[in-house]
């Protein structure tokens, strides 16, 4: 969503199989839309809205056959540049994009793998090439963040265990950590975000033998173990979190849990030093899908979940105020398709825009 309150919505087209982006006005109105050619059919990596010199940019990240191309867009849907990276022969080793992220001065990053043997980083600018490609041996990238103005924290997996990994924006490594504390835990990063200080904090589950359980955790800008949380043994959660989103001065994650043949969603809360703040439950539901979550820019915690209900899929709303208040409400008028939600954005007046996949 952009200043003006307008929503931007991307995917693949079954029929056609193209590439499309959608620009829709605050009233839900189809303002415009552009198709794009793909010699592939991996998933698009999510949109990306940022600002270049000042202009507002829309982002795609399109597979490509052994790579992937960048293409931006204006507010009014004008071609601003793009940008391709497929390696040159003879070496012929594919780049897979996973995730993007932009910067607060218009470049645009990538990460994924190469060839299921290493992961890779990529800066990208509006000159049309890439700035610059960083090969990481030791972990195949699946997510990016951007740690301010001074580069990218991506984290995937290693050879043996989850790794979290630090680049200034030249690309040069700042340092990069295995997911395995002092006591034997391993962490896997479902969801990760990074704080204005630097601090990363990521939300999943951790495991010890066969004994795996919901769990987040904080980093130090420096990549030094920070803190963590483990639920203890007997919650019945069979997944870790689902979702994690930082505030100011509290974290919050998002869990689905079974309990005699019912299902919840749960928010619990944290202060940014891990200590608890408590838990909210929410139902009973037939079953939990998916859940996604915010911080919107009063500090509130904006959540959406879909969940069966009576045999039919339901979208759950529901907010939580910095004062711990929790409001929610499920709503049968949207029939969300397996796979639930995919996407939320705050509104101008504070409203939330979902964006998810509908059976037709």
């Amino acid at each position: 969503m952009d200043d003006n309150g307008d929503s931007y919505v991307s995917g693949l087209a079954e029929e056609s199989n193209r590439y499309f982006l959608l620009k829709f006005s605050a009233q839900g109105d189809l303002l415009w839309q552009r198709e794009l050619d793909s010699a592939s059919e991996m998933p698009l990596v999510p949109l990306l809205l940022y600002r270049d010199s000042g202009e507002p940019r829309v982002g795609l990240v399109v597979p490509e056959y052994l790579g992937y191309s960048v293409h931006t867009f204006s507010s009014e849907g004008a071609a601003a540049w793009s940008s391709t990276l497929v390696p040159a022969l003879p070496e012929n080793r594919s780049f897979d994009a996973w995730s993007a992220a932009f910067s607060a001065d218009g470049h645009v990053y990538v990460v994924g793998h190469r060839d299921y043997d290493a992961g890779f980083a990529a800066r990208h600018s509006g000159d049309g090439s890439a700035d610059w490609v960083r090969i990481e041996s030791e972990v195949d990238l699946r997510g990016v963040e951007v740690a301010d103005s001074s580069g990218i924290v991506g984290w995937g997996y290693g050879f043996d265990e989850p790794t979290i990994v630090r680049c200034d924006a030249l690309g040069n490594r700042l340092w990069i950590r295995t997911l395995t504390d002092e006591e034997g835990w391993t962490f896997a990063a479902w969801d990760l975000e990074v704080a204005q200080a630097g601090k990363v904090y990521f939300a999943g589950n951790a495991c010890r033998g066969g004994d795996c359980r919901p769990a987040l955790a904080a980093l130090g800008a420096d990549g030094s173990w920070l803190w963590s949380q483990i639920l203890a043994a007997g919650f019945p959660y069979d997944r870790g979190f689902r979702a994690l989103s930082v505030g100011p001065d509290t974290l919050h994650g998002l869990l689905d849990r079974a309990s005699s043949g019912e299902a919840f969603i749960d928010v619990l809360s944290f202060t940014t030093s891990g200590e608890s703040l408590g838990v909210q439950f929410m139902g009973p539901f037939s079953s939990a899908l998916s859940a996604e979550s915010l911080v919107d820019s009063r500090g509130w915690l904006r959540f959406a979940a879909s969940v069966q209900m009576e045999a039919a899929s339901q979208l759950l709303l529901g907010s939580l105020s910095p004062t711990g208040l929790l409001q929610y409400a499920t709503h049968s008028w949207v029939d969300l398709a397996e796979g639930g939600t995919c996407d939320l954005a705050e509104a101008s007046d504070h409203g939330l825009i979902v964006v998810g996949e509908k059976s037709i």
